[in-house]
C-alpha cells in the first residue's frame, strides 16, 4: 500500500468519526423514534386538514346565508318597482286630484321679462 493511500484511508476515518450522522441516520437507527415522529407528523396533517375543512365549510354556508339575501333584496326590489309603476299610474292620478279637489288649468298667462332692474335697491 502506497504512503498516499495510507494517509487519505487515515484521514476518512479520523473524518468519518468527527461527522455527525444526519437527522435521518439517525432516526433510523432508532425505529422507535422514527415511528414517534412519523405518528406526530400525521396527527399534525390530520388537524391543518380538519381546520381547512371546517373553514371552507364555514365560508360555503356564508355565501349561501348572503344568496339568499340577495335574492331576498331583489324580490322587495321587483315589489317597489311594482308599487311605483302603480302609483304613477294615470288611474291613481286621477283619483290623487279628485280627492285633493285639485282643478285643471284652463287658460295659460305667460309673464313677459322687463328689461329694468327686477329687484329694488335699498
Amino acid at each position: 500500500m502506497s504512503k498516499y493511500f495510507f494517509l487519505c484511508k487515515t484521514n476518512q476515518q479520523k473524518y468519518a468519526a468527527t461527522k455527525r450522522p444526519s437527522l435521518f441516520q439517525r432516526l433510523s437507527q432508532k425505529p422507535k423514534t422514527l415511528n414517534i415522529a412519523l405518528l406526530v407528523l400525521i396527527v399534525v396533517l390530520g388537524l391543518a386538514y380538519l381546520v381547512q375543512v371546517n373553514r371552507t365549510a364555514t365560508s360555503g354556508f356564508a355565501i349561501d346565508s348572503l344568496n339568499k339575501d340577495i335574492k331576498n333584496l331583489q324580490e322587495s326590489s321587483q315589489k317597489m318597482e311594482l308599487q311605483v309603476a302603480d302609483l304613477q299610474s294615470l288611474q291613481k292620478i286621477q283619483a290623487a286630484t279628485e280627492r285633493l279637489q285639485l282643478v285643471a288649468r284652463t287658460k295659460l298667462e305667460y309673464l313677459e321679462p322687463t328689461q329694468g332692474a327686477v329687484a329694488l335697491e335699498r
